[in-house]
């Protein structure tokens, strides 16, 4: 495993060197690691991006409110043969991509406006603004739970009240992921450990028993995410998931 690892990213650091004499071997190795996780490098059409230095490429503008973030943060879509949308969780499906940021109104707004057809220059399928953000959610929570349990078995993240808090003391921890189903008093703990930097703390819709699943648990309520690519990649990922979940929850009580 480890050699497979170590061939695929020496090769894609030479392919990426034949295209660039600028950047030194080092540097491509950080920028890769810095935007793939291991299972993303063993797609053939990520290697064919890196080599063709797309890795710099990555700032968008949303095809709703039109805000330019970078990519890592945003929602890709394409447009499959069958003519439908497509949410493309790792941004490496082939074809033109539409770029929206993780929110209702954005989907909304690139729905109405026929932004995803000029983008993509063809014509999907009407869709419903909500069933499409609910179909991301739930290919982000899958997403989510893969990445967490890869970043656990590479020592990237751990969990239980106490390895987290030792986590946090010894300065090791950089985020918080705690369930939805977890007990007020768990919670206000974790809020109260983590101190004044609760924007590092993530509630994804995921139950204690979905965790734990991912981990080899049967119930699992937190976990700290320490650093590392995969750790990197996991907070990312947490990060669209709870914008557009909170977006939804949102919508839903404007509603009531």
């Amino acid at each position: 495993m480890l050699f497979a690892v170590s061939f695929v990213c020496d090769y894609t650091i030479s392919a990426a060197q034949q295209r660039s004499n600028i950047l030194p071997r080092w540097h491509l190795c950080v920028i890769i690691t810095q935007y793939y996780d291991i299972t993303m490098l063993f797609d053939q059409e990520v290697l064919l991006r890196v080599a063709k230095g797309s890795l710099e490429d990555c700032l968008r503008a949303c095809a709703g409110c039109k805000t330019t973030l970078p990519t890592k943060l945003m929602l890709r879509f394409v447009c499959n043969p069958q003519g439908e949308l497509d949410f493309d969780v790792r941004a490496v499906l082939q074809g033109r991509g539409a770029w929206v940021c993780p929110q209702l109104i954005c989907v909304q707004q690139s729905l109405q406006r026929q932004a995803f057809a000029r983008c993509l220059r063809a014509r999907p399928r009407a869709v419903d603004a909500w069933d499409l953000s609910e179909r991301v959610c739930v290919l982000l929570k899958e997403q989510v739970l893969t990445t967490m349990g890869l970043a656990y078995r590479a020592g990237q993240c751990c969990f239980g009240q106490q390895r987290c808090l030792q986590a946090v003391q010894q300065g090791h921890a950089q985020a918080f992921v705690y369930a939805c189903d977890l007990a007020d008093r768990a919670r206000q703990f974790l809020l109260d450990s983590w101190g004044e930097q609760r924007d590092t703390i993530f509630d994804p819709p995921l139950t204690k028993v979905q965790i734990g699943h991912c981990l080899g648990q049967q119930q699992v309520g937190c976990v700290a995410i320490l650093s590392g690519a995969l750790a990197a990649s996991l907070r990312l990922h947490l990060q669209r998931l709870c914008r557009l979940q909170s977006s939804l929850d949102k919508t839903c009580e404007e509603k009531k």
